[in-house]
């Protein structure tokens, strides 16, 4: 019994070194490629399962799509560990619109 508790235990801490996660995980990025179903999201700042870019599949009958996506796109999808999404988004970017600044208008002249 101890025996067995120990080989798990080991098993837990060797697959956290290795990358491997388990449990799902959200996953956002712009997507740089769609091959048929399988989507490539560049990942922000590293998150995710493999790192800086995350490959998944999107299934078209279960995976829940909100949005337009295509290349491009900024998306966020729940992946399982097995590589499927069960929702993909699209996420809207901030827009980077100058902030409403005061016009400089000419000064009227007084008294008139």
């Amino acid at each position: 019994m101890k025996r067995g508790v120990m080989i798990a235990m080991l098993l837990m801490v060797l697959a956290s070194f290795s990358g491997v996660v388990l449990a799902d995980t959200i996953v956002r990025g712009k997507v740089i490629l769609i091959s048929n179903d399988m989507y490539t999201v560049k990942t922000e700042s590293g998150q995710g399962f493999a790192g800086s870019q995350e490959t998944f599949y999107v299934d078209p009958t279960t995976t829940k799509k909100t949005g337009e996506i295509k290349i491009g796109t900024t998306v966020e999808a729940e992946v399982n560990i097995n590589g499927t999404a069960y929702w993909i988004k699209a996420v809207d970017e901030p827009k980077n619109e100058p902030k409403n600044e005061p016009k400089n208008e000419p000064k009227k002249p007084a008294g008139k």
